[in-house]
């Protein structure tokens, strides 16, 4: 009698589990992976959070010093404001508010640039729900306008 092969028609198939288990080690490593990209992920969207927050903070401050009487406490507020209304919470945020190329003391006149930076530090380390861990990386924001040259209020002081 002829023996039939496996692949010819109404051959019964192979009755043990031999290779059923195969590649189950890489389901810890796919994890893993997912793990990590996630949280990759998640720090690079602290990151640029943390850009926008200080973009948004600096454009609003310096937007109050400009159209202000040269109230820099106030202009600080109104961008700390604006930051907390976007990240939550202002600790490990730095301020500075500056105005340059005033030749009359220092003092806020036409024409005179006023710039503001805001420097906030992220986490290392950041997971959502979690929190973060570690000093990581400090995102800077700069924002610079010049005093309008026609504006009223200023006195008889300016630059232009």
């Amino acid at each position: 009698m002829r023996r039939r092969s496996r692949f010819q028609a109404g051959a019964r198939p192979r009755e043990n589990e031999r290779g059923v288990v195969g590649g189950i080690e890489a389901i810890p490593f796919g994890l893993l992976i997912f793990v990590s990209g996630a949280l990759l992920i998640a720090n690079a969207w602290a990151v640029v959070d943390a850009k926008m927050a200080t973009d948004s903070a600096s454009r609003e401050a310096v937007r109050y010093l400009v159209e202000s009487n040269g109230d820099t406490a106030g202009a600080l507020a109104i961008g700390n404001e604006a930051f907390r209304n976007h990240v939550g919470h202002t600790d490990r945020l730095t301020t500075d508010a500056v105005v340059q190329g005033s030749d009359i003391g220092g003092g806020f006149a036409r024409c005179a640039r006023v710039a503001v930076t805001y420097r906030y530090t992220t986490r290392a380390v950041s997971v959502p729900l979690l929190g973060g861990w570690g000093s990581g990386i400090t995102v800077t924001s700069t924002h610079s306008e010049i005093v309008d040259p026609y504006r009223a209020g200023l006195g008889e002081d300016s630059l232009c």
